[in-house]
């Protein structure tokens, strides 16, 4: 199985693609086709809008709710278009994490007026989150 680290830099080589190619100011929609292009282009492997079912004592959900990006079946990806990632955003990255099988989430921020501190790693297991600062500096 492939460390996930791995995985998380090549989404944030992808991203900061996406970002050099496009600027800031365009919809949330736009950079989410255009990240899984280049991801696919990278031959990650990745799936797009991955619906997730959820129960509630005896109601069953086929959908509770969607991931944007689900990359190698071990990352949940999510993109913002905001002037930061903000606490909320974490809050829904843990409980996407909480209610499936993964362990590591990704946020991306493409407005942050620095695209290399619109990334954060949200991970359950350590039930912390960091920015992807080690994977950043090796880029």
């Amino acid at each position: 199985m492939v460390d996930p680290s791995y995985w998380v830099g090549r989404v944030i080589g992808a991203a900061l693609e996406v970002m050099q190619q496009l600027g800031p100011g365009l919809l949330k929609s736009t950079y989410e086709e255009c990240l899984a292009h280049e991801l696919k282009l990278r031959k990650v492997p990745i799936r797009v809008n991955v619906p997730v079912p959820l129960s509630y004592k005896d109601h069953q959900m086929e959908e509770g709710f969607r991931l944007e990006l689900l990359v190698a079946n071990t990352i949940v990806v999510a993109i913002k278009t905001a002037a930061a990632i903000c606490d909320n955003d974490e809050a829904h990255m843990r409980s996407y994490l909480k209610h499936t099988k993964y362990k590591m989430g990704l946020l991306i921020n493409f407005h942050a007026p620095d695209l290399k501190k619109g990334f954060r790693q949200v991970e359950m297991e350590k039930n912390r989150s960091r920015m992807a600062y080690a994977v950043l500096a090796q880029l």
